[in-house]
């Protein structure tokens, strides 16, 4: 609900705005996304994943850290805003960046108990202050482009979320928002940190690094274009990505000192997010233009080029992040995401010298597409070398077939050629690796079993 209202917003604002202007709204994005995945050390991740997560001064501890990390990077937005906006070659706007800084200290100050309650399974806090920050920047979208009628619309909706946001943990949390500091708790957060914080860094490369080479080498209309078909194939894909991260890591982590039932449910994880992500895939191949074209209107026309193969990276990142992530940080070993990042790190210097020597964005969206391959495939090993898990082997034919349905759905913009014939085929090889998940399919059953007998079966009456 929260990432579809924000996804509206987008939709809106680019048909409030011109697209040079959405061009310029989007890099505002990127700069917040920049700042936050600077500093990110999973500490609301660690209060749910810790043992002792539920002890107050463990999560006053984790709170002063979060406290503090606000105002670092409030100061160091102010310090680095010039060089952002050289790089987005927008000088005159090193005002609007550094007006950013006051986003990460908002955070600083989000009351982590509504982290600490999903222990319980109990989500309700952390989506009610994510949705009203949510409600009140799509609200004020309207009255602010009527006023403002350019970026600036952007810059305001987006701070008044963040403000919004930490108001409002403050209001339903369980408990108060207090300090404390625990030395030895503080020693513990920096070494689950620091790898997850390092990745933060990567990851940023990860979802945003196109759009820097995009906004460096081409013009703001062409960001603006791809920012909206970015935001297009990206919203489902997080959205999916962060419920599950959410949904399976407390299952994970309840099971983590026991192999067998961990191993079990890790394979269930994975081969839940490996189905999702390739019906993902098949979807934005299907309606992919179709919805774009609905969404963002004329003027955005063009950017429905770029759909289809950026719905077929972000599908490949869900697969990784709605899977392996919570299985890797559910036993602590917060070096899988790191590593798995660093291989779109390494690969961005390729997309920028492509981009360089005259090739296209799409040339740069299919540098992407072999990255999240490469980057899955090393974060699977990783899962069955570090984590010690047997699933990533027996899933080995699944993963094939994901690989060949990522052929399958490339090959028509690789050689330009349509019909209904190749969508059949890869909706053919989709339900073939659907059904090597074997262990999913039988949970499938069996609860559908339970269904067909609960609303069937009628006692006999006597």
């Amino acid at each position: 609900m929260i990432s579809a209202i924000t996804f509206a917003r987008n939709i809106l604002l680019a048909r409030l705005v011109s697209v040079e202007d959405y061009g310029i709204a989007s890099t505002f994005i990127i700069a917040i996304a920049f700042i936050e995945l600077l500093a990110d050390l999973g500490m609301e991740r660690m209060v749910v994943q810790d043992r002792k997560g539920n002890c107050r001064k463990f999560v006053g501890t984790i709170q002063t850290i979060m406290v503090v990390r606000g105002f670092l990077l409030a100061g160091l937005m102010f310090v680095i805003a010039a060089p952002i906006a050289e790089v987005f070659n927008h000088p005159e706007l090193t005002w609007a960046y550094q007006l950013f800084g006051l986003a990460p200290l908002l955070h600083g100050f989000n009351n982590l108990n509504v982290m600490r309650m999903q222990r319980r399974m109990s989500f309700g806090p952390q989506v009610k202050s994510e949705l009203a920050g949510a409600i009140v920047s799509l609200g004020l979208l309207w009255p602010l482009a009527m006023w403002l009628g350019d970026y600036k619309v952007m810059l305001v909706a987006l701070l008044a979320e963040h403000f919004v946001r930490c108001f409002v943990t403050q209001i339903i949390a369980d408990r108060r928002f207090n300090l404390a500091w625990d030395y030895s708790d503080f020693v513990r957060a920096l070494r689950f940190g620091i790898p997850l914080l390092l990745s933060g860094m990567l990851a940023f490369a990860a979802l945003q690094g196109d759009r820097v080479i995009v906004g460096n080498q081409f013009t703001a209309r062409d960001l603006g274009l791809f920012s909206a078909a970015a935001t297009l194939a990206m919203t489902p894909c997080l959205i999916t990505a962060k419920i599950s991260q959410s949904f399976f890591l407390p299952l994970l982590a309840k099971v983590q000192d026991d192999q067998a039932r961990f191993d079990r449910q890790a394979s269930l994880t994975l081969q839940t997010m490996l189905v999702t992500g390739g019906a993902a895939a098949v979807a934005f191949s299907l309606l992919g233009p179709w919805i774009f074209n609905l969404a963002f209107g004329e003027k955005m026309r063009d950017g429905a080029a770029y759909i289809v193969p950026l719905g077929i990276a972000f599908s490949i990142l869900l697969v990784r992040s709605g899977s392996m992530l919570p299985i890797a940080l559910a036993r602590g070993f917060t070096l899988n995401p790191l590593l798995g990042n660093l291989v779109r790190l390494v690969s961005l210097p390729l997309a920028f010298a492509v981009a360089v020597n005259g090739g296209t964005i799409q040339d740069l969206i299919f540098v992407t597409i072999g990255t999240e391959i490469t980057s899955l495939s090393l974060t699977a090993i990783l899962l069955k070398w570090k984590v010690k898990i047997e699933a990533p082997k027996r899933l080995l034919p699944s993963y094939i077939l994901g690989l060949a349905l990522v052929i399958a759905l490339s090959f028509p913009f690789l050689f330009e050629i349509r019909g209904d014939w190749i969508s059949g085929i890869q909706f053919a090889i989709w339900l073939t690796m659907a059904a090597f998940c074997m262990e999913l399919r039988q949970l499938l059953r069996d609860h559908a079993a339970r269904i067909l007998r609960t609303y069937l079966v009628r006692p006999e009456k006597h």
